[in-house]
């Protein structure tokens, strides 16, 4: 039998015929994941929003039937929930330490490991998408309108709305999305630690530019201090941009909370 003696030629792996279809499931899949986050938040402040509407018009029959006999009641037990609250605080503390504490040492650094990590991230991407790289919040993504556009079209409405936002996040769940699917093909285990950096990704970016809009909303000093107003909006009084721009730096705060990964 004749043994071919020719080198093995190394084979790079082969880019999947199906690509273009994996980029396609993981545009699909972002934003899927994106506005399942968005629903589960307003779901959950609607459903606050009830229960305290709820009880307020519950509070306010019973004030009105027994007088506010009953409000003296209820002042007490809020005063003794204050009262234990320094108490309860430190129950979760101590809680949670004991628990880090009956952790082994691995598992005790990668959790410290995974902790840092995600602040970090949460950290670097809040600056570099709400302030670039200055040292303060003025510039960042919102003020690339300005170099796209010109100065003129500073503080342009598309770039200071929640689109930005909206599109950092599909692209950040895209792209792991992709390395998912990148593992998948290659048999490859993922690595957990990628989670975390996607969720601190996407919550660094909502949080950079509520930070950004917060400070060109000047909302901070007060209703009677000017904003500079938004460009391709009708005309209308300041308040009304500073309030447009009040807004959306709170929804993008909101939106900041717990974005669950798309795996």
């Amino acid at each position: 039998m004749r043994i071919n003696s020719e080198p093995i030629k190394y084979i790079p792996a082969r880019i999947p015929h199906n690509f273009k279809e994996s980029i396609k499931n993981a545009v699909a899949s972002a934003v899927k994941d994106a506005c399942r986050h968005k629903v589960f938040l307003a779901k959950n402040l609607y459903h606050s929003a009830k229960n305290i509407f709820d009880f307020t018009a519950k509070k306010y029959t019973e004030y009105k039937e027994h007088g506010l006999g009953r409000a003296k009641s209820d002042i007490g037990k809020i005063g003794k929930k204050l009262k234990n609250l320094p108490w309860d605080v430190k129950n979760r503390i101590s809680k949670h330490y004991n628990e880090f504490v009956s952790l082994d040492t691995d598992k005790k650094k990668k959790k410290i490991a995974d902790m840092v990590i995600y602040c970090f991230t949460i950290g670097l991407v809040a600056k570099i998408v709400g302030g670039g790289f200055d040292l303060d919040f003025e510039g960042g993504i919102p003020d690339m309108d300005t170099k796209i556009a010109g100065l003129k079209n500073h503080r342009h409405v598309l770039s200071h709305i929640l689109l930005p936002g909206f599109c950092i996040e599909i692209l950040l769940r895209t792209v792991f999305n992709l390395v998912r699917e990148y593992h998948k093909y290659h048999h490859k285990p993922y690595n957990e630690l990628l989670n975390r950096i996607e969720s601190g990704a996407i919550s660094g970016a909502w949080l950079g530019l509520f930070l950004h809009l917060l400070l060109d909303s000047n909302i901070m000093k007060g209703m009677d201090s000017r904003t500079k107003a938004l460009v391709g909006l009708p005309s209308m009084s300041d308040d009304a941009h500073q309030i447009i721009l009040a807004t959306t730096a709170t929804t993008d705060g909101v939106f900041a909370i717990k974005p669950e990964s798309s795996n």
